[in-house]
């Protein structure tokens, strides 16, 4: 049983709909959406339930109109909540219930307002009061079923109401023993499915098809989406220059309440953010080298928040050394602590005081590993990476990687026992030209396994 929801957000207004941009709130697409010769189905914001816009479908009078949606499987029980609205009253089959290949029953309005059941050639079951559905307001139909007894014992309840503003039913129909067909439901016909001659106007809005259910599906209930922050590239810039950074943010079912630029690192005492609302922020770097992680922060107006980051990075250059950036791992495996004085996993590696590090839990055969990330340089004529080890007892085998972003350039294995050593590993031509693709995003792992 799983409830699948059909919003029919398509901007702009007026566009045509098909079966790309027919999409429900879990990525399903329409498998038809056909209008006829001379109909149109199109999205508009002139009626609209929920959201941004409905669905409109104008007939052409000569062939049927129809999006047929899919279940998200077929079952022989199942429900449907249907916004359907009109400023004419006609006579129409507005719903098929459909197996794979045709149909099981039809949900209609009839010239009086009331809604029918019928089955799949079009003989009516029953229907509710008059008046039960209504010109020139949303009306949502619910119904649910069971054709899982047999040709002569389906079972399907219908309410009906006015939109989500009242609990009371303006309508109700509760049939048994009737023909709702034998297979499973798989599709749904939404339109005028059956009437080649319709030529007026009517919108649907805010559907939900769930297979397997045996209760109502209710009113369509709006899941607040959270604003969409996009960050522009990681840049580099020198020490004591200026970086103006790139953020879009965007809002599909509502406005954007506030925004905020802040950083991730360093977690504090970073430089001042000037613009930090608007989508171009700013500061001044300070010394090299140095990394800088952005985060630009947008709330709705319904509070839901969404966030990207993106980099900064001040590099060092020349043959210095590239120390650990003072911020915790990137990745850990097993249990690691952190011994000493430090704050930061890599506070406590860049600190050659051997009274503060990082220590493994106990090795047992399964592999231990901890990355951290390099502060930034710039490219590299050679290289050597130095990292140093010591066990607490006994000895051990370490294997140490140097990493760009995910990727391994060169590995090596060492053997350590327990007097803290310096190792110094030479990097391979091929490590140096794959350092520096990007030497602003260089890691280094140590994986003790045995």
């Amino acid at each position: 049983m799983t409830n699948r929801q059909w919003l029919f957000d398509v901007t702009p207004p007026g566009s045509t709909l098909n079966t790309t941009n027919v999409v429900s709130q879990d990525a399903a697409t329409a498998s038809v959406v056909t209008a006829g010769a001379g109909g149109t189905i199109t999205s508009s914001d002139t009626h609209v339930h929920s959201g941004v816009t409905s669905a409109r479908f104008v007939g052409g009078g000569t062939v049927t109109s129809v999006m047929r949606l899919p279940f998200v499987g077929a079952a022989a029980a199942g429900a449907v909540s249907v916004y359907h609205r009109s400023g004419t009253l006609t006579s129409l089959d507005i719903i098929n219930v459909r197996h794979t290949s045709g149909q099981l029953f039809r949900i209609s309005v009839s010239g009086t307002g009331a809604i029918q059941v019928k089955d799949a050639s079009g003989t009516v079951l029953g229907s509710t009061a008059s008046g039960a559905w209504a010109i020139d307001r949303w009306n949502r139909i619910e119904a649910k079923w069971d054709n899982s007894g047999g040709s002569a014992a389906g079972v399907i309840d219908v309410e009906v109401y006015v939109g989500d503003d009242t609990t009371t039913p303006t309508g109700t129909l509760n049939l048994s023993g009737v023909n709702l067909g034998t297979a499973q439901a798989a599709t749904m016909d939404i339109g005028s499915p059956n009437l080649f001659s319709y030529t007026g106007t009517h919108w649907f809005d805010s559907i939900q098809m769930d297979n397997g259910r045996t209760t109502f599906i209710g009113p369509y209930v709006v899941v607040n989406q959270a604003p969409e922050v996009t960050a522009g590239p990681a840049q580099t810039v020198g020490e004591s220059e200026t970086a103006t950074l790139s953020f879009s943010v965007s809002d599909l079912d509502g406005t954007i309440a506030s925004r905020s630029t802040t950083f991730d690192f360093p977690a504090s005492g970073g430089p001042t953010i000037s613009g930090g609302t608007t989508n171009s922020p700013s500061f001044t770097t300070g010394s090299a080298p140095a990394l800088y992680i952005v985060r630009h922060t947008a709330v709705d107006d319904d509070g839901a928040e969404g966030s990207a980051t993106t980099e900064v990075r001040v590099p060092s250059s020349g043959a210095g050394t590239s120390a650990p950036v003072p911020m915790d791992a990137t990745a850990k495996t097993g249990t690691w602590s952190l011994e000493g004085d430090a704050d930061t996993d890599g506070e406590a590696l860049a600190d050659e005081d051997d009274d503060t590090y990082l220590e493994s839990g106990e090795i047992s055969g399964v592999a231990q590993e901890v990355t951290v990330r390099l502060l930034p340089r710039t490219a590299l004529a050679s290289g050597t990476l130095t990292v140093r080890l010591a066990t607490d007892i006994g000895s051990a085998t370490a294997t140490v990687r140097l990493r760009r972003g995910t990727t391994v350039l060169q590995q090596w294995t060492q053997a350590v026992n327990a007097t803290p050593t310096d190792y110094d590993f030479t990097l391979s031509g091929t490590a140096v030209s794959g350092a520096n693709l990007d030497p602003g995003d260089l890691r280094v792992s140590v994986s003790v396994a045995s």
